[in-house]
């Protein structure tokens, strides 16, 4: 029987809360907004769970402009008032989008009941909001570990044994009034488990799984759980792309806020998360910060900030003086200063283009930098794309397509995701912690979000060409062209009963990885 890893210790975390808090203790005024009132503490759900998908769209095709949130991982509250609100707004001002509006909220309160219970005041103080069994089998070929250490010394990609067999998992969520929120999701595996956490990568045996504890109040909420970080507009994010679940401490908002004296600059969104990684490849446990904010200046525009620190250790000294220059990007005074942190930043913007009349369109860019000053301009990481939230004659089908390039070292700039000090690289349990094709390349995808039939069956599905250059985490192994896809769709084939499949490849000259997933899931 597998055991899950212990959990980190936080002997940063007073520090970290009184500083948030302070900057954010200027806005109680937000309290007393009626969306606010509503929005209960609860859960996160993954950014690609078909409800986020359907918010997202929401809220490009102008249904949902209250929906900003800085973290991808979403609670479901808020995403249900986002679709709750759609339906309202598609009936008044958009009809040719009001069934589709309709079946994401009928879809979405068959699988959480008690949503609507707990609006209209009629959920107990104590209650289960969820409670979901799954069953499932697996099966995967050619999974790889990202390299590690900066030439010369520096690995490609090494062997992963993938999961194979069979999976059961429950899923229990309960609300304790309208101030606190518990989740957890022990998944059971039998056969090869393979490596990894206890998540997707699970060894054979009982693990945690994802989990949170959260409590809030007003527009902020604090919550301590396990899951993961994706920040940025684009299917892949630069600074942390979600591909690996982390322990974290998260302070966010969970409304947007809005600035006293500063009402103009528009509503404001943060998200921010203090972990200790404890895992083979990053020696001396260092600390992961990662931070982003979202502000929206104008309706149709976003502009963000994203930021991911690792930075200290069990043999390193944390001091202000190093934390204070570790913000502000400043590397200098002295080789332990040069070598307290690794740190990976990128501004992004999304625009939301007055084109409703011809064909919706939101226009994204994601552009970052590397622990480097000048990176932004010579050896940037950049993510570009245009999403149609709605094909015009076929309201039920998004489409979008999307380019990722990550320059190669010149001019003394550093290798993307490497480090010489932190010689785990910019990676979370042997994954790429940021963009997914690993650094040094390129990629462009086409990708699709389709609910169709009254949303019942929901469609998340790309294709994408890659081509990997010799600094990647995945070289000497995976450098070069590589093509494939991932697929992910579920059907709710009875008012409480859901199938599942998740698929993917990728497959270049002389290898191929892929994994399939299939699951049955009940909603009690």
């Amino acid at each position: 029987m597998a055991t899950s890893r212990r959990h980190p210790r936080w002997c940063a975390t007073l520090l970290v809360l009184t500083l948030a808090l302070g900057n954010t203790a200027s806005a109680p005024a937000q309290e007393r907004r009626p969306e606010l009132r509503r929005a209960f503490e609860s859960y996160p759900l993954p950014a690609d769970h078909w409800a986020v998908r359907a918010a997202e769209r929401a809220e490009a095709l102008g249904l949902a402009p209250e929906y900003l949130h800085a973290h991808r991982t979403v609670p479901f509250r808020i995403v249900g008032l986002a679709l709750r609100g759609a339906v309202g707004r598609a009936e008044a001002d958009h009809p040719e989008l009001a069934d589709l509006a309709r079946g994401w909220y009928e879809r979405f309160t068959r699988e959480f009941p008690s949503f609507e219970r707990q609006l209209n005041g009629g959920e107990a103080p104590v209650s289960l909001t969820r409670a979901e069994g799954r069953v499932g089998i697996e099966a995967s070929a050619g999974q790889v570990n990202a390299g590690t250490g900066l030439a010369p010394g520096q690995t490609g990609a090494t062997d992963r044994s993938g999961p194979e067999g069979a999976l059961a998992s429950l899923r229990l969520a309960a609300q304790v009034g309208g101030v606190a929120a518990l989740y957890a999701a022990p998944v059971l595996r039998i056969g090869d488990g393979g490596g990894g956490d206890g998540g997707q990568g699970a060894g054979d045996g009982l693990w945690s799984g994802e989990w949170s504890a959260s409590v809030g109040g007003g527009p902020l909420s604090v919550r301590l759980g396990r899951g993961r970080l994706l920040y940025g507009f684009g299917e892949g994010g630069v600074v942390f792309g979600g591909n690996e679940s982390i322990d974290k401490l998260e302070l966010e908002s969970r409304a947007p806020i809005r600035i006293p004296g500063l009402r103009f600059l528009g509503p404001l969104a943060f998200h921010t998360s203090l972990s200790r990684l404890d895992e083979p490849r990053h020696s001396g446990r260092p600390w992961l910060l990662a931070t982003s904010g979202i502000l929206r200046p104008h309706a149709r525009v976003d502009l963000e900030l994203n930021r991911g620190f690792f930075f200290g250790g069990d043999d390193v000294e944390i001091t202000a003086g190093r934390l204070a220059r570790m913000l502000v990007g400043q590397q200098g005074g002295g080789a332990k200063n040069a070598t307290f942190a690794n740190q990976v930043a990128a501004f992004a913007g999304r625009w939301r283009l007055p084109s409703e009349a011809l064909i919706p369109t939101t226009a994204y860019v994601e552009w970052g930098m590397d622990d480097g000053s000048g990176a932004w301009s010579q050896v940037p990481g950049v993510v570009i794309g245009a999403f149609v939230p709605a094909l015009p004659g076929f309201p039920d089908v998004a489409l979008g397509v999307e380019h990722a390039s990550f320059t190669s070292p010149c001019c003394g700039h550093p290798v993307w995701y490497r480090h010489g000090a932190f010689r785990g690289g910019w990676v979370l349990d042997d994954l790429p912690a940021g963009h997914e094709l690993g650094g040094d390349g390129a990629e462009g995808s086409v990708y699709t979000r389709a609910h169709l039939l009254g949303s019942r069956l929901f469609i998340d599905g790309r294709l994408f060409l890659r081509s990997r250059g010799p600094e990647n985490l995945f070289a000497p192994g995976r450098e070069g062209d590589s093509g494939g896809y991932r697929l992910r769709a579920s059907f709710l084939a009875r008012r409480r009963l859901e199938l599942g499949v998740e698929a993917f490849q990728d497959s270049g000259d002389d290898w191929t990885e892929r994994s399939i997933l299939a699951t049955v899931s009940h909603y009690f």
